[in-house]
């Protein structure tokens, strides 16, 4: 373990006098926290056993030191005539206070025996851990003068986190079993995560004199740094009972980045006055590196009650970007500006992908206790931090806001399982073989809001933080299982496999205010959505066969799914002008809503698989679906504008003119589905029939359930006999009263292969108003929808060249359970967004208000693919609604135009003139289909005759 570095000093600077005068103060940086040096161990044959609460068998670890926290810094300065105050908190020019690095961790086992028997306490646990980084320090600065004083503080900047080195573990003979029985105890666990960064010290400036400036920036938080290689290599039986853990938890992890300090400025001027404040930037997180998984040996997990107990859980997971942090600024003077914007998310951390190789048996019992686990997943981006400015000012008054943008998420590389042993599961929530490639969540962009006030003139602009972008799952999720996969218990598919791209983040809201006695403006931009990340492809093979026997469960499960895109910033600004008899007063108010971040692609499937069968509710036996991520929406827009009415007086004659002019975001795109590719080889069923002949039911299922019947009507026995074999003492053979009824699967298809276009953006709404004595306008216009995203060519191949007497088939049992399905749709089109404009006067002679409003317009929808079907053997269905096959072409729906409101309403009496338009916006048509085809098929007749088929 290296020494943790030490802590800086902290400064505290005054000065005074009558002139001129200067203060500076900078905090001491910290230390760098030391390295931990290489482990490497061994059992040497030792049996090894413990009893207590959090007392591992054998523990191996490397750990860096963490970084010292940087001293505080604080400055004061006082004067007749000028007076200058500056701060910098300790890391702020420095490099010091990063975590120290781990060195690399071995253990070899080759003990006769590990037992545990407390909480907690894990039979192997190897750690190689980076240090933290340390905080940075804290600035504080105040100046005070009769003339003019300036005041800067800056806060520390986070130490960089320390690395992790590789960890290797390996059991080495079969004889090597390790069994825990607390809770929380996994037989093996490998971990390395990278240091995390240091938080940003955060920044307070103050001023006061004739003259006055204020500037705070808040401290960057660290970076994190990577985790290292993790691999496994197991031989020997895992056993735990517990629950709470992995039997074998393997997992690489970077680092989280530091926040951002927050930021802090003000002043107080008689005269002229300015301040700025600025939140940190959030630091970068780290990667994670490869994990690696090769077992041999029977790996168990029995605990029904508690759960939460995987057998193999390997994950590459990248670090989280740090948070942007927040700015507050603000101004009382004559004549005053304020500035505020928020410190930037940090980007999420890659992760460099996982690989399990397995050919041992697996078992688990309890809920969320799935068979194997292998997942690659980006780190999220950081949240932008939020501004907030406020001035006061004699005169003018200007604010201007900004909020920081999130940062991106991470990728996600490839990640691949095969296994050639039997895998089993009894529980809720229990898959039998996991692998995702997951790419990171953008952060969502931070909100602002700008106020101010001023007698003459006051102006406000707010900016709402664009969201970052969602990470993409580059490469992809790659499975091939030899063996038999069985679960049992509700959501618990047999294979799922995944690659999915990390959803942009949403941006920030936006508000912003100002009045004044003569002119008054606002302007307030919602930040734009981040856009999607793209997804991998997904390949599964499955040779042997695959069973659920709960609802809710498919066989195998194959999807990819582009990232949808971030949706836009709500925007909104107001404005108000007191007026004053024989003057002109100006209001303006405008908003206009953030767009929407663009959804991404999904890439191809391709899946071979054997013989499947389900019997829940719900449990279709084969899914693949490759969907285009939706295009997010545009975000609304809402605006307000009153200038110099007193309806309650009309004795007073005022000049006022106000105009609001409101624009909803614009949605945008969705992304493409791609091609998916079918083969099966084998009988897919779904549900069971009537039986009066010994069935084959699996342990602790109610009977009946495998249904293996002798006579006409199709079947599976021969398959699912093979199978309960297969599984040894998972499955048992029982006996069925005569006249027994099966279990009949509703909503349970065969086959479903789909490519889906996402769907576009909606347009964000705009709502405008405008109220003057003398002359009002409103402008709202809806945003666009926009496009959906295309589908392209689903091919299913059911046993190609197999005659109806091979007894390879797709049967299906319930209402609404297709044989098989192919469909290729388009994505819609977005709505165009509503609008509604409003104004108002006071009906002096000649006055005149005008609203227009226009409804945004609808997009086009996608187009659909190609939906191809090509069946041997024979496909089967008995129950209503469910044809043999069905394949399908269709074009996205184009999106309905926006709504449009307009009105006028008169506050006192008098000639007056009125303009009032309104537009709807116009639709979009759907887009053409493609081509679908599909082998002939037989229709189940309701009475089945003597030796069909």
């Amino acid at each position: 373990i290296g020494g943790g570095g030490g802590s800086g000093g902290y400064a505290v600077s005054l000065s005074a006098a009558g002139g001129g005068s200067f203060s500076l103060s900078v905090g001491g940086s910290g230390g760098d926290g030391g390295a931990g040096g290489l482990v490497l161990a061994s059992t040497n044959g030792v049996q090894v056993t413990t009893r207590g609460d959090d007392s591992p068998a054998f523990l191996a670890q490397s750990i860096g030191g963490g970084g010292g926290s940087a001293g505080a810094a604080i400055s004061v300065s006082a004067a007749e005539t000028v007076s200058v105050a500056v701060a910098l908190g300790g890391g702020a020019s420095s490099t010091g206070s990063a975590g120290g690095a781990s060195g690399a961790v071995q253990v070899i086992s080759n003990s006769a025996a590990i037992t545990t028997s407390g909480e907690r306490s894990f039979g192997i646990l190897a750690q190689a851990i980076g240090g933290g980084g340390g905080s940075g320090g804290a600035a504080i600065s105040v100046a005070g003068s009769v003339d003019a004083s300036a005041s800067v503080a800056i806060g520390g900047t986070g130490g960089a986190g320390g690395p992790a080195g590789t960890v290797f573990v390996e059991n080495a003979l079969t004889s090597s079993t390790i069994t825990t029985y607390g809770f929380g105890s996994s037989a093996i666990a490998a971990q390395s995560i990278g240091g995390g960064g240091g938080t940003g010290g955060f920044s307070i400036a103050g001023s006061i004199s004739d003259y006055s400036v204020s500037a705070s920036i808040g401290g960057a938080g660290g970076s994190a740094n990577i985790g290292g290689e993790v691999g496994v290599l197991n031989h020997g039986a895992l056993t735990t009972y517990g629950g709470g853990a992995p039997v074998l938890l393997v997992q690489s992890i970077g680092g989280g980045g530091g926040s951002g300090g927050f930021s802090v400025a003000g002043d107080v001027s008689f005269e002229s006055g300015a301040s700025l404040a600025v939140g940190g930037q959030g630091g970068v997180g780290g990667k994670s590196n490869v994990v690696a998984v090769e077992n041999y040996g029977a790996i168990t997990s029995l605990a029904p009650t508690t759960g939460n107990a995987p057998g193999i859980l390997a994950q590459s997971v990248g670090g989280s970007g740090g948070n942007g942090g927040f700015a507050a600024s603000g101004s009382l003077a004559t004549n005053d500006l304020t500035l505020a914007v928020g410190g930037g998310g940090g980007n999420g951390g890659a992760a460099l992908g996982a690989g399990v190789s397995n050919t041992g048996t697996i078992q688990t019992s309890g809920p969320l206790s799935a068979g194997i686990i292998a997942q690659s997943v980006g780190g999220v981006g950081g949240t932008g931090g939020f501004a907030v400015g406020a001035g006061v000012a004699a005169e003018a008054s200007v604010g201007f806001t900004l909020g920081g943008g999130g940062g991106a998420g991470g990728k996600a590389a490839a990640t691949g399982i095969y296994t050639a042993g039997s895998v089993t599961t009894a529980g809720n929530q229990s898959p039998g073989v996991v692998v995702q490639v997951i790419g990171g969540a953008g952060g969502a962009g931070g909100w602002d809001a700008a106020g101010t006030i001023g007698s003459d003139i006051s102006a406000s602009f707010a900016i709402g933080g664009h969201g970052g972008a969602g990470g993409s799952a580059y490469d992809g999720a790659d499975l091939e299982a030899t063996a038999p996969i069985f679960t049992n218990g509700l959501l618990s598919p047999g294979v799922l496999a995944q690659s999915i791209g990390g959803n942009g983040g949403s941006g920030g809201m936006s508000f912003a205010a100002s009045g004044a006695m003569d002119i008054a403006s606002t302007i307030s931009l919602g930040g734009g959505g981040g856009s999607g990340g793209q997804s991998g492809w997904s390949n599964v093979e499955v040779t042997a066969p695959v069973m659920t026997a709960q609802a809710q469960s498919v066989g195998i499960l194959v999807q990819t799914i582009g990232g949808a895109g971030g949706t836009g910033g709500l925007a909104a600004s107001g404005s108000f002008t007191v007026g004053a008899p024989d003057k002109v007063s100006l209001g303006d108010a405008s908003a206009f809503g953030g767009s929407g971040g663009s959804g991404q692609n999904a890439e191809y499937i391709t899946v071979t698989a054997k013989d499947i069968t389900t019997v829940g509710q719900m449990s279709a036996g084969l899914v693949a679906q490759s969907i285009g991520g939706a295009g997010g929406n545009g975000g609304s827009s809402r605006s307000e504008s009153v200038s110099a009415v007193r309806p309650q007086d009309d004795s007073v004659k005022m000049t006022g003119y106000s105009s609001s002019v409101t624009l909803g975001g614009m949605g945008a795109s969705g992304g493409s589905g791609s091609t998916v590719t079918v083969t099966v080889t084998g009988t897919v069923q779904t549900g069971t029939a009537m039986t009066d002949t010994p069935t084959v039911q699996v342990e602790g299922v109610p009977t009946p359930v495998w249904t293996a019947q002798s006579g006409a009507v199709p079947v599976l026995g021969s398959h699912l006999q093979a199978l309960a074999g297969a599984l040894g003492s998972a499955l048992e053979t029982a006996t069925v009263p005569a006249g027994t009824t099966g279990i009949v699967s509703d909503l349970a298809p065969g086959i479903l292969a789909q490519s889906i276009g996402g769907s576009g953006g909606n347009g964000g709404t705009a709502q405008s108003a405008s109220t003057a004595s003398e002359m009002s306008m409103s402008i709202a216009v809806g945003g666009w929808g926009a496009t959906g995203g295309n589908a392209n060519k689903v091919s299913v191949t059911v046993n190609s060249g197999a005659s109806p007497s091979s007894g390879d088939m797709v049967l299906t049992y319930g209402t609404q359970s297709p044989g098989v399905v192919a469909q290729s749709i388009g994505g819609g089109g977005g709505n165009g967004g509503a609008s509604v404009a409003h104004g108002g006067y006071a009906k002096y002679s000649n006055n005149f208000t005008a609203t227009l409003a226009v409804g945004g317009g609808g997009a086009a929808g996608g187009t659909g693919g190609e939906a191809d079907i090509s069946v041997g053997g024979g496909v089967y269905t008995y129950g209503g609604s469910s044809p043999g096959l069905f394949a399908q072409s269709v074009g996205g729906g184009g999106g309905n135009g926006g709504a449009s409101v307009t009105g006028a309403r008169t506050l006192l009496t008098g000639p007056a003139a009125e303009a009032i338009y309104a537009a709807a916006g116009p639709g979009a048509m759907s887009s053409e289909p493609a081509a679908a085809t599909a082998a002939p098929v037989r229709a189940m007749p309701a009475a089945r005759p003597t030796g069909w088929p």
